[in-house]
């Protein structure tokens, strides 16, 4: 793969040429996901869940996502 190309950068064309491609959106927020970049996973299952809300991938990655944010909260002392 030439440099300056990232799986996410890949993802990230495909939606743009194609803003329904839902497998697109899934493995981007996990490579957001796994990155720790936890908000733009969030976002991504978001967008998702917005075009099929019955998407179990989507609805299940979704909960783990905000699972490791109120873990990296309460680990950080942070409350909110």
């Amino acid at each position: 793969m030439p440099y300056g190309i990232s799986i996410g950068g890949i993802l990230s064309r495909a939606l743009r040429l194609n803003h329904t491609f839902l497998s697109a959106y899934i493995n981007r927020a996990n490579a957001h996901e796994v990155l720790g970049d936890l908000k733009h996973a969030e976002t991504d299952f978001d967008q998702v869940l917005q075009l099929d809300p019955m998407n179990n991938a989507a609805i299940i990655n979704r909960l783990g996502v905000e699972r490791l944010k109120r873990a990296n909260q309460t680990s950080s002392g942070n409350s909110e």
